[in-house]
C-alpha cells in the first residue's frame, strides 16, 4: 500500500465530511488535522481563500453560503437561484491591486 507523504514544507490539504471542513497540514513528520468549519448544512462544494481566509460553499439544498477562517457565523451569500453547483470557485478579480 502507497501512502502518500509529501516531502516539501507547509503542504496543505483540505477535505469534507458531510457537516464539517478539515485541513491536514503537513509540516512535520506526523500530519496535524484542524477544524476548518462545522455546519448543520450538508456541504456539497467549496473553494477557499487563503488570501482573505474565507471559504465558500454550496449545501444541498444549492444555496451558496460563506464564512471566515478566524469563525462566527455562515453567511447566506444571495444568487438570482439555487442550483445544483459540481464546484465553486472563487475569482480572483477585485482582489489583484492596481498601481
Amino acid at each position: 500500500m502507497h501512502v502518500f507523504s509529501p516531502t516539501f514544507s507547509d503542504f496543505k490539504l483540505v477535505y469534507t465530511t458531510p457537516t464539517s471542513m478539515y485541513m491536514l497540514e503537513f509540516a512535520e513528520k506526523e500530519p496535524k488535522k484542524k477544524l476548518l468549519l462545522r455546519t448543520t448544512d450538508d456541504i456539497e462544494s467549496f473553494d477557499i481563500d487563503w488570501r482573505s481566509g474565507s471559504i465558500m460553499w454550496t449545501n444541498g439544498t444549492g444555496h451558496l453560503k460563506g464564512q471566515w477562517f478566524t469563525g462566527g457565523e455562515p453567511v447566506h451569500i444571495p444568487t438570482p437561484a439555487p442550483g445544483k453547483a459540481d464546484s465553486v470557485v472563487m475569482s480572483v478579480i477585485g482582489q489583484c491591486q492596481t498601481s
